[in-house]
């Protein structure tokens, strides 16, 4: 696989006032990852069968309010500590992540770092030009 550049996006969230939410991640490519992780997301098909590569989306720089946060995923068992963005769990914020509980925000910010990799070169057909075709949604889900 090749890494493609990074690229940043900046995440603005404003509510009226101070509200537990979280993101919900949709692939929009669903099924067109060429990795197996569980939070990557598509890049597109060729031809409608051959996968073209996936994308990583990373949260930095977070804060509420002013406060510095940290991520946190849903899982089975709670909330846990996290750095991405995946199709697989919601994702909240938390001031301490030693304990990750939902806080609530008013006015988050982050920045969204998007990492883009092809799937390798001998899977692909390289005669002609390749859109690369990733889309995501982020909804925000109130808790």
């Amino acid at each position: 696989p090749t890494r493609l550049p990074v690229h940043e996006l900046q995440l603005k969230v404003t509510c009226e006032a101070l509200t537990l939410v979280a993101l919900e991640p949709r692939d929009n490519r669903s099924g067109s990852s060429y990795s197996d992780l569980s939070d990557t997301f598509g890049l597109g098909l060729i031809n409608d069968t051959i996968k073209l590569g996936y994308m990583r989306l990373t949260l930095n720089s977070i804060t509420a309010q002013g406060t510095p946060m940290d991520a946190i995923g849903s899982t089975w068992a709670g909330w846990s500590p996290t750095h991405v963005l995946s199709p697989q769990f919601l994702t909240a914020f938390t001031p301490d992540k030693s304990t990750p509980v939902p806080a609530p925000v008013q006015l988050l910010n982050a920045r969204v770092q998007i990492t883009p990799t092809i799937a390798p070169a001998n899977t692909l057909p390289l005669t002609e030009e390749i859109p690369i075709d990733g889309s995501v949604t982020l909804t925000v889900k109130y808790l």
